[in-house]
């Protein structure tokens, strides 16, 4: 890649997006996107962030909600699709203070029914990324992308999205580092 400006990591996780997991069973949660995030350890999502952020000296800003999602799956799973259905998109906890610094965005996202979770309809309409480079990431049970990809582009008309790279939710850690570092390496970006 072409590292001709400064980058940011911007990341939603379901983790970082529930109340208080003490309680909660591992072996309860069974979402296709949430897998190990859920269990208050590093999940795929954030072992890219952290790549990303060593390789290209990027910062990293988490998209986190005002108002978590119940810790149970059960219980957010028809909260989410809700909020899809009717585009009543959470509010976040912060914005980006200094977008005008950044050159390239990526954005790291779990696959939710094939498109972004509710947070990051906030988040795209929050942000003005119009001339910057977004570069997608995520994970995903078996969708891959879904419609991501297009929504990206929709939502942020005046940036350029790269097609991105995504892994199954259920890829060990260390694996998803390696894979994912790889890819990063390899990847150019034009300017």
């Amino acid at each position: 890649m072409q590292d001709d400006g400064k980058a940011l990591v911007a990341y939603f996780a379901y983790s970082e997006n529930v109340g208080d997991t003490s309680s909660m069973e591992i072996d309860a949660i069974t979402s296709a996107s949430l897998n190990r995030e859920t269990s208050n350890t590093e999940g795929n999502l954030q072992v890219m962030a952290q790549v990303i952020e060593e390789k290209k000296a990027a910062d990293v800003f988490h998209i986190q909600m005002t108002e978590p999602y119940p810790m149970d799956y059960s219980t957010m799973l028809p909260i989410s699709v809700e909020q899809m259905q009717n585009e009543d998109w959470p509010a976040l906890q912060s914005k980006i203070e200094n977008l005008e610094e950044y050159d390239v965005i990526y954005i790291g996202v779990p696959v939710w029914n094939s498109v972004l979770p509710p947070a990051m309809n906030t988040f795209f309409a929050e942000n003005d990324l119009s001339g910057k480079t977004i570069v997608p990431f995520g994970i995903h049970l078996g969708s891959r992308f879904g419609r991501m990809i297009e929504q990206m582009k929709e939502l942020a008309p005046g940036a350029t999205v790269t097609d991105g790279f995504t892994i199954n939710a259920e890829t060990d850690n260390d694996e998803v580092k390696t894979e994912f570092g790889e890819w990063l390496d390899a990847l150019v970006l034009n300017p």
